[in-house]
């Protein structure tokens, strides 16, 4: 399990900064492939409210 605060800053001069908090799981399904999913709530900025977030990752062996 995770949890996160963030501040960011647009690039966009004069803009505020923004902040989010969230949290969220990782399972690992086998050696090689985990997935992900979160959710979180944007406490400041112009798009406030809810957010979801879902994600995989996979190790790709080379020869």
């Amino acid at each position: 399990m995770t949890s996160e605060v963030v501040a960011r800053r647009p690039l966009r001069r004069g803009e505020d900064v923004e902040s989010s908090t969230g949290g969220g799981v990782r399972y690992q399904l086998s050696s090689r492939v985990a997935a992900d999913a979160g959710a979180g709530y944007r406490l400041t900025g112009s798009e406030g409210g809810w957010f979801a977030t879902f994600g995989a990752a996979v190790v790709v062996r080379r020869l």
